[in-house]
C-alpha cells in the first residue's frame, strides 16, 4: 500500500497533465443581450411508492447550448 502524500502527488501531476493539455480549451461568451442563462429544474418527492426516495433533475442552458 502506498502511502497517502505519493498517491496525492501521483494524482496532482495528472491534474496538472491534464491541464497543460487543455490550456488552449475555452469557453466563448457572447455580447448579445439575449445570451443568458436559464436553469430548469424538476423534482419529485413522492414518485416512487416503493422506498419513498426522491428524484431530481435539472437541465442548465447558456444562451443555445445546453452546459449540464
Amino acid at each position: 500500500m502506498e502511502a497517502p502524500i505519493s498517491t496525492h502527488m501521483k494524482v496532482a501531476k495528472r491534474i496538472i497533465r491534464y491541464l497543460k493539455g487543455s490550456i488552449d480549451f475555452g469557453l466563448f461568451y457572447s455580447s448579445s443581450h439575449d445570451f443568458q442563462l436559464i436553469g430548469i429544474f424538476y423534482s419529485d418527492f413522492v414518485g416512487d411508492i416503493d422506498d419513498s426516495k426522491n428524484t431530481r433533475e435539472f437541465v442548465f442552458f447558456l444562451g443555445d447550448c445546453c452546459i449540464s
